[in-house]
């Protein structure tokens, strides 16, 4: 998936020294220096993107998408490109390395007794092709307290106290997540620290990126890009992450004609019949001279009818993108509808 940078370690040694000295008929024991406390874990790591199908060694696979021609009824026949996921300059990467033993709370949430992590800066630029990159930053450690009874909480410790030659290879579970460039809490996107992971929430439901590039907004700020689920994703050896798409999520790509020319637009996505099946897509869309709006959105994966409904004012028109699962892979649908 690409050419790997090596990872350092910063090991910081605690020297203790003691000195003794002999006045009269009195022993004088000097004070101790305080040993140096290890606040946080500087490192290095690797990351590349790579397919789900392909062996999570293979670093230089790409991960190619393959766009289909549009949503219908029945089978399509695959596109005729293919996208590929890349790293953006300033990406970061939140990484989380879990320690000790661990306990499951009453949402089945696996808490372990320590956990490291933090953000990591990305280092110069990503790769030629975009594929990998190399990533530095501190970890922080965190302990679990509290009880089945009360509920568990964590809190920053003062100092570092597990015990590690590499803070993430060691660990029991590692887990890597693209926090995409810009990115920040309620602002391009929507994302939570919860649970030690991150979590894009939001993704499938209501994201909508606007344009001719629509696409590459969507991949490039708001898709998903993580490490095994499993906690599995980090190479020691190379000290390096596979990252792919965490949810397989979908993109629908559209032109739609019909519309009242230059006039702004709010959208929602349709799934079914209940309250609960109109997702409202956000930002709003602009129809061109010709009123024609191009935009795209995460799909959702598991339902089978697809619709849009656009409003502007007292005007209200919808069109039909077709009754078909779009699928669990990640695929891109290229669709041009007329909304009536």
């Amino acid at each position: 998936m690409k050419q790997i940078k090596p990872l350092g370690w910063l090991v910081m040694a605690a020297a203790l020294t003691m000195t003794f000295t002999a006045c009269s008929n009195e022993d004088n024991v000097a004070e101790e220096p305080a040993a140096p406390v290890k606040k946080t874990i500087t490192i290095t790591v690797g990351a590349g993107i790579t397919d789900d199908n392909a062996t999570r060694s293979a670093i230089t696979t790409r991960s190619a998408i393959t766009t289909r021609s549009a949503i219908t009824t029945g089978t399509n026949g695959e596109g005729k490109t293919t996208r590929t996921l890349t790293f953006t300059t300033g990406d970061k990467l939140f990484v989380r390395a879990n320690y000790g033993t661990y306990v499951t709370n009453e949402y089945d949430e696996v808490l372990y007794e320590h956990v490291l992590r933090g953000y990591l800066t990305m280092v110069g630029l990503p790769s030629a092709d975009g594929l990998s990159a190399s990533f530095t930053g501190d970890l922080e450690q965190w302990d679990r307290s509290g009880n089945s009874t009360d509920g568990y909480t964590y809190s920053k410790a003062e100092s570092i106290t597990v015990t590690y030659t590499d803070p993430l290879g060691d660990a029991q579970k590692t887990y890597a997540t693209l926090v995409h460039n810009g990115t920040t809490e309620g602002e391009n996107k929507d994302y939570t620290d919860y649970g030690w992971s991150i979590s894009y929430y939001y993704n499938v439901y209501n994201k909508l990126a606007t344009g001719d590039d629509a696409v590459n907004t969507l991949m490039t700020k708001w898709l998903d890009v993580s490490s095994s689920s499993e906690g599995t994703g980090y190479n020691a050896s190379t000290k390096s992450f596979t990252l792919n798409d965490a949810g397989n999520t979908p993109i629908v790509n559209c032109t739609i004609n019909g519309l009242t020319a230059s006039t702004t637009y709010s959208v929602t996505y349709v799934i079914g019949d209940t309250e609960d099946d109109k997702i409202a897509l956000s930002p709003s869309v602009t129809t061109d001279a010709s009123g024609t709006a191009h935009f795209a959105f995460f799909g959702d994966e598991s339902a089978s009818t697809h619709a849009l409904t656009f409003k502007s004012g007292s005007e209200t028109k919808t069109a039909s993108l077709g009754d078909r699962s779009l699928g669990q892979a990640f695929k891109i649908f290229n669709v041009t509808r007329t909304a009536n």
